[in-house]
């Protein structure tokens, strides 16, 4: 019983391994990783919005300070002109000390525009790296959107390549089954016209050349009559089992063991030998 767990826990975790290494797990982990990235983008803005916010509360309350800080000015201005006005009258000292005082009125004025600025110059800020960060966001969507436009446009191609792999294997397949049945037509003519030894003595693939091309192996001299008439067809069947050999090669998953690419190779081999014959064949069709 400890083993039969053992056992099932050891395909489970097997099966988990697997399932990851799937490309639906995969996209579920990029799914979570830009959720993530999302919610990241999401709380920067709302930090950002939060800041934003401060800013314009600090501004309003500068602008009051402000405001209090003009009617402070004018109030000291006033205070300068009395303390000018009572310095005929008082003494020097006097004079002095409301001098001083419109003078930090004045100085108190202007700090409290430069925080104004600064705190605008705070917020500007502020809403530039918001916008930053708003135009980064919409970046990486749209690149996420993309991306799977592209997988997409790869699975479609995929999906052309595996159908044309299919046609051009059918396409062979039935030029085969085609001169496999030209071969036997052409086998039965031959019998009846008297070359049934001669027919039946050659093996299966050299009656399929004799058949095909209007050659034999070892009788180039006795078939020459008829290749005359079939040079064209031969060169076309040729030139079209090189083109399927061709595509099938270039299409992949076919090597030159496979039953497909053996029978065409072997056909190729049979028309060219028929379309030119050896030496000892030529010299007894000459004599």
């Amino acid at each position: 019983m400890h083993a039969r767990a053992k056992a099932a826990e050891d395909d489970y975790d097997k099966l988990r391994a697997a399932h990851r290494r799937t490309p639906e797990a995969a996209l579920h982990a990029e799914v979570a990783r830009l959720r993530a990235g999302r919610a990241e983008l999401e709380a920067s803005v709302q930090r950002a919005t939060a800041e934003k916010n401060k800013a314009l509360l600090e501004r309003e309350e500068c602008r009051a300070h402000a405001h209090r800080d003009d009617r402070g000015a004018a109030g000291a201005r006033r205070a300068c002109a009395r303390a000018w006005w009572l310095c005929a009258g008082d003494g020097a000292r006097k004079n002095r000390a409301l001098l001083e005082r419109g003078e930090r009125c004045a100085h108190a004025h202007r700090l409290a525009r430069a925080l104004r600025r600064s705190r605008e110059k705070i917020a500007g800020a502020a809403r530039a790296e918001l916008e930053s960060l708003r135009v980064e966001y919409l970046a990486r969507e749209q690149r996420f959107v993309l991306d799977g436009d592209r997988g997409e446009l790869r699975d479609i191609k995929r999906e052309l390549e595996e159908l044309r792999h299919v046609s051009i294997i059918q396409e062979a397949g039935e030029a085969l089954a085609q001169a496999a049945q030209q071969q036997q037509q052409q086998q039965q003519r031959a019998a009846a016209g008297g070359a049934a030894e001669a027919s039946s003595e050659a093996p299966p693939w050299e009656q399929l050349s004799a058949a095909a091309g209007g050659y034999d192996d070892g009788q180039g001299g006795d078939s020459g009559g008829g290749s005359g008439d079939g040079g064209g067809s031969d060169a076309e069947e040729l030139k079209r089992l090189v083109g399927w050999r061709e595509d099938l090669q270039l299409a992949g998953g076919y090597d030159e063991e496979h039953p497909v690419m053996a029978q065409l190779t072997r056909r190729i081999q049979l028309l060219r030998h028929g379309a030119r014959p050896p030496g000892g064949g030529g010299g007894g069709a000459a004599g």
